[in-house]
Order: C-alpha cells, then sequence, then structure tokens
C-alpha cells in the first residue's frame, strides 16, 4: 500500500432506494411527464407528423391520470 492510496466505501449493488429517493424521482417522472404532454397538446399536425405520430396518439398520454405514467 502506497501513501497515495485512496480508502473509499462503495455502496453495494443490491442496496435498496430510501423512501425519499423513490419519492423524489417518482416527482420527478410526473414533472417530466407533465411537460410531454403540454408539448405534445401544443403541436401541430405537421408537427405531429414529423415525429411519426398521430394527434389520437398524442391526445391518449394526455388523457391518462399522472399516477398511471409507467412510474415504478
Amino acid at each position: 500500500m502506497s501513501v497515495f492510496t485512496l480508502h473509499y466505501r462503495t455502496a453495494p449493488a443490491h442496496t435498496v432506494p430510501s423512501l425519499f429517493q423513490r419519492v423524489s424521482g417518482a416527482l420527478r417522472q410526473a414533472v417530466i411527464t407533465h411537460r410531454t404532454h403540454d408539448l405534445l397538446v401544443q403541436m401541430d399536425d405537421r408537427m405531429l407528423a414529423d415525429i411519426g405520430v398521430s394527434r389520437a396518439q398524442a391526445g391518449y398520454p394526455v388523457n391518462r391520470p399522472i399516477w398511471d405514467a409507467g412510474l415504478r
């Protein structure tokens, strides 16, 4: 061992996220989902066609409740 060796502890790979981490992650995802919904609603048909999405497909996620956004 040399004088320049750094000692640090790494978290085990099997750690479970804390409640705060899970809640903050879910809130972060909810904000992203909300912003995406708003952007899809504001796009016209030409813009939606450019990204390969129909008006019906763009409206579907907007009508879903925020807690049904696939959060895990």
